[in-house]
C-alpha cells in the first residue's frame, strides 16, 4: 500500500497528464476518489512488475468498494487502452519536459534556471527510491567495528565517502534488524545531514544551540561528537516533534535541554547567556529530499519559496544576537533552490556587517558564493545546503536587504538633514521604506509595503525622469525635492509625527521644510508664487494664504492641480480637514480621502 501511494505521488505529474489525454472531460469534483484510483491503476501498469490483467482487475474492482460500481466500465476501458497504446500515449505526454520527468512546471523551471547542467541528474535522482544511510555512534564504537557487525548479520553495507561516521546499506531494511540499534550503537541519518555537525568545530566547554532540532538527528550527533560540552539546547516550535527528539536521546543515552518555542521570539526562550555555537537547520521547501517525500511535488507551491526565504532570514536575524562574538553559526537546509540558500546568506551578510562567511573544507558539493550546495545523488546523499558564518563583532543590524541598497540609502540621506534632528529621523524613515520597496525579492520583503507602518508605499517620485503620477518631466523631480507638499492630481492628508493636526503629504514623503531650506530663501515671502496666489509671511516662516479655504494653486496636471498647506488647529480653513467633507471634489480634481487610513492608497 505504501508503495502504491508513494509511487503514484512520485510520478503524479506524468500520470495526471496521461489521464487528461485519456478522458474526454475531467471527472466531477465529487468523483476525485475515482480519479485517484485511476492514477493508481496507471502507476501499476507502467511502473510496477504487476501483470497487466491483475492491475486492471484490482483497480476496476476497487470502484465497487467506493460505492461507484457505475465507473467499472470507464476504468476498464481507459486502462485497456493504456495497455495497448502505452508507447504512443507516453510519447504525446513526454513532449513536455516537466511532464516527462514528473515534476511540477514551476519547480522544473527553477531547477533549470539554477542548475542547467545538472538538471537531468537532479530530476532522475528525485524519482528514485532513496538509499538507507546510518550514522555510527562514535562514543560507543568505530565505523569499521560496526561494518563488521553488519557483515556478521548478513547485511551488505559500505562506508560513506564524505561522512567519517556514515554507512550506506545496499538495500533498506527494518531498523530492528540492525545490530545494536535499540542499544544506541547506530542511528538512521542521510550522509548529507551528517556533514553539518562537524562544521561547528566543537570543543569542550562550549554552549551549543540546535535550532529547529526535530527529529533530533543533529542534536544527538553534536553530543556524540563532543561529550564535554557545557550545555546543548534543542529548540523547536512544536512540542509534539520534541517527543521524537526525547526518544532518540533516551535510546542513545544522551542528555540535552529541549525547549518548545518560536526561534524568532528570543525574549521568550533565551536566558541571556550567549552560545558559542549555533546550528540552524532552517525550515525549507525540502526540494533536496523529494525522493524521500514525493508528496512535496503535490503540496509545495511556487509562492511558498519567497515565504520560506523570508522566514529563514527572520530566524537568522533573531538568533544572531544570541551568538557570542567569535562564535560560529552553521546554516543548513535540505533545499536545492538558491533562493533559500546562498541568496538568503548573502542578504543576511549584507544586513549584518559583523558577520563573515567561512570557507568549508571538503571535496563534497558545489562551491557557492556563500557555502556549498550538495545535489541529490542516485546512489548517494540527498540534496543539502551548508553555510558557515562567524561573528566578528556585535555590529548593529542593517535595515535594508542588500549592501547595494544600503549604500544607496546612505547617499540619499547625505546632505539633506542632520541625522540627529527630528526632521533627519523622519527623512531616514522615509528613505528606509522607499528602498525596502525596491529591495530584491530574495530579501523576503513584499514589494510595495512598509515594515514600519505595515501600509502600502505610494509610487516613488524621487527618481529623475517622468513622474509616474503627475506625468511631468524632470522638473517634477527637482520640484518635489524642494517642495515636498506638492500634490499634483490629488490630496492625501497624513498624520504627522510631531503635529497633532492633519496635513497633506504624498505617501511617506518628507515633511515640509521651511522656505529657507527649499531653494526659495532669496524670494520674499510677500511675493506671489506660481499660480497667482498671494502669500503672507507667518511667524514660523511657513507660507500660507492670506484668506480662503487653505488651498493655493500649484503646477499639477494640465495646470489644474492643487496644494494643501498646513494651518493651525481651529484656524481659517481647518474645516477642510473635517470628516464631513469626505468625498467632496477639490478645485483641481481628485477627492478628499474617506478617512485617515486612506493615505496608504496610491
Amino acid at each position: 500500500m505504501q508503495e502504491l501511494a508513494f509511487g503514484t505521488a512520485r510520478w503524479y505529474n506524468r500520470l495526471e497528464a496521461l489521464a487528461r489525454e485519456l478522458l474526454n472531460k475531467p471527472m466531477k469534483p465529487g468523483d476525485q476518489d475515482l480519479h485517484a484510483l485511476l492514477l493508481v491503476g496507471l502507476y501499476q501498469l507502467l511502473y510496477l512488475r504487476v501483470p497487466a490483467h491483475a492491475a486492471i482487475g484490482e483497480t476496476v474492482n476497487a470502484a465497487v468498494s467506493l460505492d461507484k460500481a457505475w465507473a467499472k466500465g470507464l476504468l476498464n476501458a481507459v486502462l485497456r487502452r493504456v495497455q495497448r497504446d502505452s508507447e504512443a500515449l507516453l510519447a504525446e505526454v513526454d513532449q513536455s519536459p516537466s511532464q516527462q520527468c514528473a515534476h511540477p512546471g514551476w519547480l522544473y523551471k527553477r531547477l533549470q534556471r539554477a542548475w542547467p547542467e545538472q538538471l537531468g541528474a537532479i530530476t532522475s535522482a528525485n524519482n528514485l527510491h532513496p538509499p538507507m544511510t546510518l550514522r555510527v555512534n562514535q562514543r560507543r564504537l568505530s565505523r569499521d567495528a560496526y561494518l563488521q557487525q553488519l557483515a556478521d548479520a548478513g547485511i551488505t553495507a559500505t562506508a560513506c565517502p564524505f561522512s567519517p561516521v556514515g554507512i550506506q546499506l545496499a538495500s533498506p531494511c527494518d531498523v530492528q534488524l540492525l545490530p545494536g540499534f535499540a542499544d544506541g550503537l547506530v542511528s538512521v541519518q542521510d550522509e548529507a545531514a551528517q556533514l553539518a555537525a562537524p562544521l561547528l568545530d566543537l570543543k569542550p566547554g562550549l554552549r551549543v544551540l540546535d535550532a529547529c532540532c526535530a527529529p533530533g538527528g543533529k542534536t544527538c550527533q553534536i553530543l556524540e561528537q563532543q561529550p564535554d560540552l557545557t550545555e546543548v539546547v534543542g529548540l523547536d516550535l512544536e512540542p509534539a516533534r520534541l517527543k521524537r527528539v526525547e526518544e532518540n536521546l533516551k535510546r542513545l543515552q544522551l542528555d540535552a535541554r529541549l525547549v518548545a518555542a518560536d526561534g524568532r521570539d528570543v525574549a521568550h526562550w533565551w536566558d541571556g547567556t550567549p552560545f558559542q555555537r549555533i546550528l540552524l537547520d532552517a525550515p525549507c521547501s525540502a526540494t533536496g529530499v523529494i525522493r524521500r517525500h514525493p508528496d512535496i511535488k503535490l503540496t509545495r507551491k511556487a509562492a511558498d519559496i519567497a515565504a520560506l526565504a523570508s522566514l529563514q532570514g527572520e530566524l537568522l536575524d533573531a538568533l544572531w544576537p544570541t551568538l557570542e562574538v567569535g562564535g560560529v553559526l552553521v546554516y543548513a537546509t535540505c533545499s536545492v533552490l538558491p533562493q533559500e540558500n546562498t541568496e538568503v546568506i548573502e542578504a543576511f551578510l549584507a544586513r549584518q556587517p559583523g558577520a563573515r562567511a567561512l570557507d568549508i573544507n571538503g571535496d563534497y558539493g558545489i562551491v557557492q558564493p556563500c557555502g556549498r550546495q550538495l545535489l541529490p545523488q542516485a546512489d548517494g546523499h540527498d540534496g543539502f545546503y551548508l553555510a558557515r558564518l562567524i561573528k566578528l563583532s556585535a555590529s548593529p543590524h542593517r535595515r535594508t536587504g542588500s549592501l547595494r541598497h544600503e549604500d544607496h540609502h546612505s547617499r540619499c540621506r547625505s546632505g539633506r538633514r542632520q541625522p540627529g534632528s527630528a526632521a533627519g529621523q523622519r527623512s531616514q524613515r522615509h528613505h528606509r521604506d522607499r528602498h525596502r520597496q525596491r529591495a530584491p525579492a530574495r530579501a523576503g520583503r513584499p514589494a510595495g509595503y512598509s515594515y514600519r507602518s505595515g501600509q502600502r508605499i505610494l509610487p516613488d517620485h524621487s527618481a529623475p525622469g517622468r513622474c509616474r503620477r503627475c506625468r511631468h518631466a524632470d522638473r517634477c523631480h527637482q520640484q518635489r525635492r524642494n517642495q515636498h507638499d506638492r500634490l499634483p492630481g490629488g490630496l492625501h492628508p497624513v498624520p504627522h509625527s510631531d503635529q497633532n493636526r492633519p496635513r497633506a503629504r504624498v505617501g511617506l514623503s518628507h515633511p515640509r521644510r521651511p522656505v529657507s531650506q527649499r531653494g526659495g530663501a532669496d524670494r520674499r515671502a510677500d511675493q506671489p508664487r506660481a499660480g497667482g496666489d498671494q502669500l503672507r509671511q507667518t511667524p514660523d516662516r511657513e507660507p500660507r494664504r492670506a484668506a480662503g479655504a487653505g488651498l493655493c494653486r500649484g503646477q499639477g496636471p494640465a495646470g489644474g492641480g492643487t496644494r494643501l498647506l498646513r494651518r493651525p488647529a481651529g484656524g481659517p480653513g481647518a474645516a477642510l480637514f473635517a470628516p464631513a467633507h469626505a468625498g467632496r471634489r477639490y478645485p483641481g480634481g481628485g477627492h478628499f480621502p474617506q478617512g485617515p487610513a486612506d493615505h496608504s492608497q496610491g
